[in-house]
């Protein structure tokens, strides 16, 4: 477990940017909004149940750590010319 962390830890220095920040950020309001709409649609449209707001955060914060953690992981290909 340590070694994948430290792996991690390294690949993180690599491969997280602003802009890859960005675009994790762009995901996960995408597909957190279609989470919340999806497991909330009463109290989103129709405003009838109360929002259930630590659903609604994991709905947007589980997208963003899943796309950081694939960027992190993901194997590097280099391609030859």
């Amino acid at each position: 477990m340590q070694q994948f962390i430290a792996l991690l830890r390294e690949r993180s220095r690599e491969r997280v940017s602003l802009s890859v920040l960005f675009s994790a950020l762009k995901t996960a309001l995408v597909v957190g909004t279609v989470l919340t709409t999806i497991n909330q649609f009463e109290a989103v449209v129709y405003g009838e149940l109360p929002l259930q707001v630590v659903k609604a955060l994991l709905s947007y914060s589980v997208p963003f750590m899943v796309f950081l953690y694939g960027r992190l992981t993901a194997p590097t290909f280099r391609s030859t010319p």
